[in-house]
């Protein structure tokens, strides 16, 4: 049943992902697009490129502050994972890539898998909440439009939902509340089992310290991403001014967390197309950079992650679920 549906969705978004990009390219020129594209200034792809790989490093570093808190671990390994489960969303459908980190950190660092996935609720909560920050602020330097109060207000509420589990995970974890449920014992003992795994993810919500130093991070990370958008604009003589590549950026960043085909083909390219378009651009030259900057950004995001698996010992065959983990008997930690 579970793997029906788990296809059935992944058919269902690879299916909208097919027509966007239909609507997308519905009546574009294509030699209009090529053209933009052939004429684009490579230097400034070039540093798009760098900056690229800055920013999935910082995305890595941000994370590592949360793990931290509830276990030491290197920045590099967790940056590493970081890394591989980019990777892997640029090559799997419906964002599979963050199974693929916890799985790769998880037996890296011999962590339990469950706690992990608490760092990275919190993780996309912090990463939520830099971006809400950024749309709430962009209506104050040029006319936005209408739809941008919804979004942000519905991404507020995604990100503050986050935060309240956390919150929630961590007073059952420590007052035991899981077992005076009023469910059979033996399925008591294992819930609460089960969140007490789950609350120490959650451990940065009580060291302030982390958590600030997470969202200080998630926040150099969305200017380094607006950078990449404002110098691809420019590439493609598109030169908006850096508020509206931060509006590109957020327009894309929200399109994205539809669970759809790999590295969000479709939403990816439709919202750059709308995002523009809001400042009067064509929908050819729109396309043309939201082929451009999705394309600048696959190509160092898959060669740092390739890269990424041998420097953490690992091999393709590891980042399978089904893969034997490894065990640390000095330190009786698990990666289940």
């Amino acid at each position: 049943m579970f793997r029906l549906s788990r296809r059935s969705w992944t058919l269902l978004g690879l299916g909208l992902s097919a027509l966007l990009l239909t609507w997308a390219f519905w009546n574009v020129d294509l030699h209009e697009i090529g053209a933009v594209m052939l004429s684009a200034d490579p230097l400034l792809l070039l540093a798009v490129v760098v900056l690229c790989i800055l920013s999935l490093v910082v995305r890595g570093w941000r994370w590592q502050q949360l793990v931290c808190a509830a276990e030491a671990v290197p920045a590099k390994t967790v940056i590493l994972a970081t890394l591989v489960g980019h990777l892997a969303n640029n090559l799997l459908p419906a964002r599979s890539g963050e199974v693929v980190r916890l799985i790769v950190l998880g037996r890296k660092a011999q962590l339990s898998k469950t706690t992990l996935l608490g760092t990275l609720v919190l993780d996309h909560a912090i990463e939520g909440a830099g971006l809400v920050l950024i749309m709430a602020a962009l209506p104050s330097l040029f006319a936005t439009p209408g739809w941008l109060l919804t979004v942000t207000v519905s991404l507020a509420s995604v990100t503050l939902g986050f935060l309240v589990l956390g919150t929630a995970v961590l007073v059952l974890a420590s007052t035991g509340g899981a077992q005076r449920l009023p469910i059979p014992a033996h399925w008591a003992a294992r819930l609460d089992h089960g969140v007490r795994k789950f609350g120490v993810g959650f451990a940065a919500l009580r060291k302030p310290h982390r958590l600030l130093a997470s969202f200080a991070i998630g926040m150099l990370s969305w200017l380094i991403q607006g950078g990449m958008v404002a110098l691809c604009l420019r590439a493609t003589h598109l030169p908006l001014d850096f508020e509206h590549a931060l509006f590109v950026l957020a327009a894309i960043n929200v399109a994205v967390l539809i669970p759809g085909a790999p590295s969000g083909v479709g939403p990816f390219e439709v919202a750059a197309v709308m995002a523009l378009g809001a400042f009067g651009v064509a929908k050819a030259p729109g396309l043309s950079f939201g082929l451009l900057y999705h394309f600048i950004q696959i190509l160092p995001t898959l060669a740092v992650g390739f890269a990424a698996i041998p420097a953490l010992g690992l091999t393709l065959k590891d980042l399978a679920p089904g893969a034997a983990a490894p065990t640390d008997l000095s330190s009786g930690r698990s990666g289940d």
